[in-house]
């Protein structure tokens, strides 16, 4: 059965690369597909609002007609017979149970959408403060990009080498023009996912931590480290983040870090709201201590007063 389950799971994957390749599925279309697949499924961390909602609803609804099927003799009896004598007070308890989980997420929801519209109405009227759907970039160092390139292109690889944040620059293009079969990046912003898949680079259209947690151990030749979400983020995210890079990569592997002084955000102010409301960027000596607890050394490069390259060995 192992088999079987192991053998239709390559086949599927092949079929995926397929469709990546002849961009028939765009990256957004994948991603709401994954969601659909794994929405029940059981998350500790924080996601979205709106998609803990989702899955509070999906799973509310208490079912008392428990099954009373057996392939043993006489035990399928004793289970109906069991099932009449307090059946009717189990449906009158769930029954009240349901009610009042309806109720509650109904007004969940109802308060999700308040606060949803004033979200963007605050955005119109104070765009630079907005907490909606701000996304934005840190600028970008053309330098910096070269000098991560030319790092990645010294060496061979032998398993996928994933690019965060992939559609900000043309890091990813060049390394796939190198290494077609192992380059692939990373991008949460669906339009810049597409727009990317558009162009016919290999993108994944999911938040980063999500995509490391799906990701098989010691699975990734390399992985470069950068962007919005992973530097406008709390800290235990960035712990998690890089608990999960400990795992996936390969004893040889290399991971890169892309990262900013908190300064940076005078100049980039698109950033302010989300960094004040999720986590704002920390610096090199702070991802030392990160890196350190994740049990990494750190070789860090200043690129300027703002940027520096920390890569992480072990």
């Amino acid at each position: 059965m192992e088999s079987q389950t192991a053998e239709l799971k390559r086949q599927l994957e092949l079929e995926i690369v397929k469709l990546r390749r002849s961009r028939k599925l765009p990256p957004s279309l994948e991603a709401k597909m994954t969601q659909a697949v794994s929405e029940l499924k059981p998350r500790l961390r924080f996601d979205s609002t709106r998609d803990r909602l989702f899955n509070l609803e999906a799973t509310s609804y208490i079912d008392t007609a428990v099954p009373t099927d057996s392939q043993k003799p006489g035990v399928a009896l004793v289970k109906r017979v069991i099932k009449a004598g307090i059946g009717w007070y189990l449906t009158y308890v769930t029954q009240q149970i349901n009610n009042f989980t309806f109720e509650t997420v109904g007004l969940l929801n109802a308060l999700e959408l308040r606060l949803a519209e004033q979200e963007r109405r605050l955005a119109r009227v104070a765009p630079h403060i907005a907490l909606g759907e701000v996304i934005g970039h840190f600028p970008v160092s053309a330098h910096t990009e070269d000098l991560v390139y030319q790092e990645l292109r010294a060496r061979r690889y032998d398993r996928p080498l994933l690019i965060a944040e992939a559609a900000g620059d043309g890091l990813l293009a060049r390394l796939s023009q190198d290494e077609p079969d192992f380059a692939y990046g990373q991008e949460a912003d669906p339009r810049l996912a597409d727009d990317a898949a558009a162009r016919g680079l290999d993108i994944r259209n999911t938040s980063l931590l999500w995509h490391l947690e799906h990701c098989g151990d010691g699975s990734l030749g390399g992985v470069v480290l950068r962007g919005v979400e992973l530097e406008c983020s709390p800290i235990w995210y960035k712990r998690a983040i890089l608990a999960e890079i400990v795992r996936v990569l390969a004893p040889s592997a290399i991971a890169l870090l892309v990262h900013h002084e908190p300064e940076v955000l005078d100049e980039a102010p698109d950033l302010e709201a989300m960094a004040a409301i999720r986590g704002e960027p920390i610096s090199a000596k702070a991802w030392g201590i990160l890196a350190d607890e994740a049990g990494y050394g750190t070789r860090t490069e200043r690129i300027d007063a703002l940027t520096a390259i920390t890569r992480l060995e072990r």
